[in-house]
């Protein structure tokens, strides 16, 4: 439970929203631990990750959205805004 894996149904919807410059960040909802990568089938931290999403890896989803607040509110450009996200 919350890994940060999706159905593979979600697939679809998310690289359409991030065709259309959405930015789409991956948190958990567990109460403890973070998002893992050692899962390998469809949905999972390498296929979102290939398809360019942000994960806020310890953070909880509230967390996450301020801080993505903020990191929109700032950063000038892509590169800046995954630097908000990366490890």
């Amino acid at each position: 439970f919350g890994g940060g894996r999706l159905p593979p149904w979600w697939l679809p919807l998310i690289t359409e929203a991030l065709q259309q410059r959405t930015v789409v960040v991956i948190t958990t909802r567990c109460s403890a631990g973070g998002l893992g990568d050692e899962f390998g089938y469809v949905g999972a931290f390498h296929d979102l990750r290939r398809l360019g999403v942000l994960f806020a890896h310890q953070l909880s989803g509230p967390k996450a959205r301020i801080k993505l607040m903020v990191a929109l509110g700032t950063a000038r450009n892509t590169s800046e805004l995954r630097g908000w996200f990366a490890v």
